[in-house]
């Protein structure tokens, strides 16, 4: 995968041609990558990790080498998940990564999964709308809240920015409210938040 620097759009190359890479797959890949080269300019230089590799066999380890999520048992190809993201000043350090399977881990990144928690107190998982994980979910509210977490997103509010107006707007507004509700309600929140 390519990102440019300057606009941050991503491209991989498949049969050949150029395919545009979404948002929440770059965020997941940067996660758990190896960083070959800076820019299209010099995209050839010596490689780093974006987690140490004997800090990745710690966490591996640490989980049984498969994804944390309660009730899933992938253990095949997973990746190490920064809990609070880099961009977000978040650190690798054991209690900020876990492993998750590539299903789980995009659906972290899409806003259709919520982690909670540190490694050392205790992860919890819930839907978008707020329900504990495996449990019942409202899946007309589950895929609005999505929707407007990946519409704060391409609109540059950080995760966590994003996450905790969700939370905040799912308990003040009815569970009937529309997507647009939500979403201009959660836009007052975030921009808020960024200005104290």
């Amino acid at each position: 995968m390519t990102t440019c620097k300057a606009c941050r759009r991503s491209e991989q190359i498949g049969n050949g041609e150029a395919h545009p890479v979404p948002a929440a797959v770059v965020e997941m890949s940067l996660c758990d990558a190896q960083v070959i080269g800076d820019s299209h300019e010099t995209p050839v230089g010596r490689a780093s990790q974006t987690i140490p590799p004997a800090l990745r066999r710690h966490i591996l380890r640490r989980d049984n080498g498969r994804c944390v999520v309660s009730g899933c048992r992938h253990a095949t190809w997973v990746d190490v998940h920064h809990l609070v993201t880099r961009a977000e000043a978040g650190q690798n350090e054991p209690d900020n990564l876990v492993c998750l399977c590539g299903a789980h881990h995009r659906a972290v990144h899409e806003g259709r999964l919520i982690v909670d928690g540190k490694p050392s107190s205790g992860v919890r998982f819930r839907h978008a709308d707020g329900s504990p994980y495996g449990g019942a979910l409202q899946a007309g509210a589950a895929e609005r809240n999505a929707q407007v977490f990946a519409a704060l997103r391409q609109l540059g509010f950080k995760e966590r920015a994003c996450r905790s107006a969700l939370d905040r707007c799912s308990a003040a507004l009815p569970p009937t409210a529309s997507r647009e509700e939500l979403l201009r309600e959660a836009l007052s929140l975030t921009r808020l938040d960024e200005l104290g």
